[in-house]
């Protein structure tokens, strides 16, 4: 019974949830089979873990069942019954939830259903204060433009009924465009898409879409459309600037044309389009990191993530949790640029917006860097330390970090142990692809060979070693390793281990 379809589900309820699915049960209108109350009430005694010893068919089937003897047939079969029924109001009741939460949906069936009952004023007043006419986070984009078009198409139906052949007519147009915005929408962003998916190694199939876009005169369509003063030309042009940026990634022009246009026309869209137009100018810039611009676009990158803060849009909705690779991504870009004062203040601001059983961890983790920047380096190991050997989010950073601080201690007994345990890890890991695995060798290879002449004191090849970091594009803490050959250069006696 643990392991049952049922329980597998209830254990993802939160306690909220939980307490709305003991009303859903109860309520006859939505349990219209068997009286199920009794058997989550039994249930309720086991949540959210049902992990207890206790939990089990025959004890479950005597507690519904006072006085009743388990037989392991009728018995077994009853609360297999009970359980397939109860599953399945576990699943009305998402639908319930879920449509709940869809102010869209639920406009659209209350407008048509009155439209049915031919209760025209009251369909007016709604329709007239509609959702599609109101600042909804997904404003702008191709969900935003689908929903409109639901609402234009209920407004046709209403007008048939009404005899009104012209506001038929403009339903109609209004419909037409609203897909075939929502259409370019997802037809511009197809080529992230299919770099993600190259990223992931993941085939990316030859599709209608990329069919049409190669065939579309973009470039035309968006002059007339800004020459009659088109109310859909900002989203279209936004979407196509991005396209642009996506589709030719070593042309820099086009991130700055697209950057340009989010900043123009940002007013226009919702809190999910601005986090995800946000989250594109990151993701190029990241891609340039990894290509060919790490210094020019690792800044640009900081900035982006920064301003994206400022501006609130660091998340999907303002009821969202932050995501923790999100967090990770800002330390690393303001630790990279010495951006430590900042970087304090949104860790003390924001860590309380990750998942809480992620906070102290990455309190931790981050006050690990915010030392390190400012050369407190015991302070940042004794940070570094107390983050748990099961945060497994960050292994790699945290082991990278913790390299650099023993250099920085001169602990270099314990720093090349480390790096003989690092490589092993890089061996055999599945938690890294082999791009990222070659770029970590690299990094590894130098600080060693930084290590070496720290030790030894030998000069000489630290100029090759210099040639070597500089040449590199894609190395990781490319600037921590130049000053550090920088300090070496004058450097005259090795730091005792």
């Amino acid at each position: 019974m643990k392991d049952s379809k049922l329980i597998n589900l209830i254990k993802t309820f939160t306690p909220h949830e939980f307490r709305e699915l003991e009303l859903f049960t109860d309520s006859p209108y939505f349990n219209r089979g068997r009286n199920l109350s009794a058997f989550f009430k039994c249930l309720k005694k086991y949540y959210p873990g049902f992990e207890e010893e206790s939990f089990s068919e025959e004890n479950f089937y005597e507690e519904l069942y006072p006085g009743k003897k388990y037989d392991k047939l009728k018995s077994k079969t009853l609360i297999h019954t009970l359980s397939s029924e109860m599953f399945k109001l576990c699943k009305e009741f998402l639908i319930q939830t879920g449509l709940n939460e869809d102010s869209h949906k639920r406009e659209y069936y209350l407008l048509n259903r009155l439209r049915e009952k031919r209760s025209y004023k009251e369909f007016e007043k709604i329709f007239n204060t509609s959702t599609a006419n109101k600042e909804l986070p997904e404003k702008g984009g191709a969900l935003d433009f689908i929903n409109q078009f639901y609402s234009a198409q209920n407004s046709m139906v209403y007008c048939i009924e009404n005899g009104d052949i012209s506001g038929a007519v403009e339903s109609i147009i209004s419909q037409g465009e609203c897909f075939a915005v929502a259409a370019l929408i997802k037809g511009y962003r197809n080529p992230e898409l299919s770099i993600a998916a190259k990223t992931h190694n993941v085939n990316f199939r030859e599709n209608l879409i990329d069919n049409l876009m190669s065939h579309l005169d973009s470039p035309g369509v968006l002059e007339v459309m800004k020459k009659n003063n088109d109310k859909f030309y900002p989203y279209v042009a936004v979407n196509y600037a991005a396209y642009l940026m996506m589709k030719h990634t070593e042309d820099h022009k086009y991130y700055f044309e697209f950057k340009k246009m989010v900043d123009e026309y940002y007013s226009l869209f919702g809190q999910s389009e601005r986090f995800y137009l946000y989250a594109m100018l990151i993701s190029y810039c990241s891609m340039q990191c990894r290509n060919d611009n790490p210094q020019i676009f690792g800044r640009e990158q900081f900035e982006i993530h920064k301003r994206s803060v400022e501006l609130g849009v660091y998340k999907n909705s303002e009821n969202d949790i932050m995501d923790i690779v999100k967090f990770r991504n800002i330390a690393i870009c303001a630790f990279t640029f010495n951006e430590t004062d900042w970087f304090e203040t949104f860790v003390n601001d924001f860590i309380n917006e990750l998942k809480p059983e992620y906070r102290e961890n990455m309190r931790y983790f981050s006050y690990a860097y915010v030392h390190f920047g400012r050369k407190e380096f015991g302070k940042s190991l004794e940070n570094l330390i107390m983050v748990h050997d099961d945060f497994f989010y960050f292994k790699m950073d945290a082991k990278k970090l913790l390299l650099l601080i023993y250099f920085e201690l001169g602990y270099f007994e314990q720093a090349n142990s480390l790096i003989k345990s690092i490589k092993e890890y890089i061996a055999n890991t599945k938690d890294l692809t082999d791009k990222i695995k070659d770029r970590e060798r690299i990094f590894i290879k130098a600080v060693n060979e930084l290590l070496n002449l720290k030790e030894s004191g030998n000069k000489k090849d630290i100029g090759i070693l210099e040639t070597e970091i500089s040449k590199d594009l894609n190395l990781t803490f490319k600037i921590w390793l130049l000053e550090k050959v920088n300090e070496l250069k004058g450097d005259r006696s090795p730091r005792a281990g």
